[in-house]
């Protein structure tokens, strides 16, 4: 017969000595936890609190920290093993509130919000009271340790679970976004846009916006930013459920004073003349507002996969063709030349004959690998 992998007999709370290299690398970080537990790095948490749990059939881990808050709410902290090369952290809230109310702000999705901060990519689960986040040997400890962190030192009066407040205001945009990702990058593979691929495009979320991003940058001075999607600052944040915005952004991070003028000059003629461009094929369902270092464009959500499509139709051929208006002739060459007219006591010049220079063009699009094994229906 086939024993029973989850049977007690198989349960030990100890690892042995030859266990799997992952088994012993997750004994050092249960290890840690208790050291840090033992010298009351986290209020609330003691040693009665943690506990290791180790399968002698499979070699499977399990370490958690456990404790109840002064409002009897108990949060159940966890790194889990599985079979194969599968790691994963969770956390989970219980508890209700002495209140005549159907339902109550979720702890666990507050918890999410300030986890992507900290770029720890944290997912919902059990009906918004718990969470899931994808680890690895080198990286649970580190979330278990943050969880513990943000939990410990932000433990909620009932007045917050009773508010009306939205703990987060871009579920509708990211689920749609979940949804345009991949159309964007099936038109990429395509070849819809030189130079894009697919991997170049990538789904951004934080606490103040939820975002399908395509950067260009040359790594050195600039990075062009094309996004769609919502911001806290955006149009319509009030109806993500109808409107969607897209928009381009300069963010300028050359090294000196002079290379930030001269950046910031010559996209201002681009971002000016991109704003004429544009002005034909949005004027329908769409709404251009000018500036002048970029664009911003708001849409009904419905249209909002067309007309990004169509914004990048229209601005990816301009910046690959877009001449600068003047070379930049950087202040060291102005030295060495000064240098030189002393040492040679005569007058040069500088020639400024060249071939046009397509100013954004020197740079590639940001890369992000895509997961294969993602699945087509949102986590929320």
């Amino acid at each position: 017969m086939t024993p029973n992998p989850d049977s007690p007999k198989f349960i030990r709370h100890e690892i042995p000595d030859n266990a799997s290299v992952r088994a012993l690398r997750l004994r050092e970080d249960y290890n840690l936890l208790r050291a840090n537990i033992e010298a009351c790095v986290w209020h609330h948490i003691t040693s009665d609190c943690l506990r290791l749990y180790y399968n002698t059939n499979d070699g499977r881990v399990r370490i958690t920290v456990g404790f109840t808050d002064k409002n009897k709410h108990s949060h159940t902290f966890s790194i889990l093993s599985y079979r194969g090369k599968r790691l994963q952290c969770e956390y989970e809230f219980e508890g209700c509130v002495d209140a005549p109310v159907v339902s109550f702000r979720s702890y666990a999705e507050w918890l999410m919000l300030q986890l992507w901060q900290y770029e720890i990519d944290a997912e919902l689960c059990k009906c918004d009271r718990g969470l899931v986040i994808s680890a690895d040997l080198d990286t649970a400890y580190d979330v278990m340790s943050k969880m513990l962190d943000i939990v410990t030192n932000n433990i909620k009066p009932i007045d917050w679970f009773l508010s009306k407040e939205p703990v987060w205001q871009f579920y509708r945009t990211y689920y749609d976004l979940c949804k345009m990702l991949p159309l964007l990058q099936a038109e990429a593979s395509r070849g819809r846009w030189k130079d894009v691929t697919p991997e170049n495009f990538r789904l951004v979320r934080n606490v103040d916006c939820a975002l399908i991003c395509l950067d260009y940058t040359d790594n050195r001075n600039y990075t062009m930013q094309f996004r769609l999607g919502m911001t806290k600052t955006g149009f319509a944040v009030e109806r993500t459920d109808k409107f969607m915005d897209m928009f381009y952004h300069f963010e300028n991070h050359a090294p000196n004073d002079e290379l930030r003028a001269y950046f910031d000059k010559e996209n201002r003629e681009f971002s000016n003349i991109a704003n004429i461009m544009l002005e034909i094929p949005f004027s329908w369902k769409a709404l251009l507002f000018h500036s002048d270092d970029g664009f911003y464009i708001n849409t009904y959500r419905e249209n909002a996969f067309q007309k990004y499509c169509l914004m990048l139709d229209w601005i990816i051929p301009f910046k690959n063709r877009y001449e600068a208006t003047e070379l930049y002739i950087a202040p060291e060459l102005l030295e060495t030349k000064k240098r030189l007219e002393v040492s040679l006591s005569t007058d040069l010049e500088i020639s400024k004959e060249q071939e046009p220079d397509l100013i954004f063009t020197h740079g590639h699009f940001i890369e992000t690998p895509i997961d294969e094994d993602s699945s087509d229906e949102c986590p929320f």
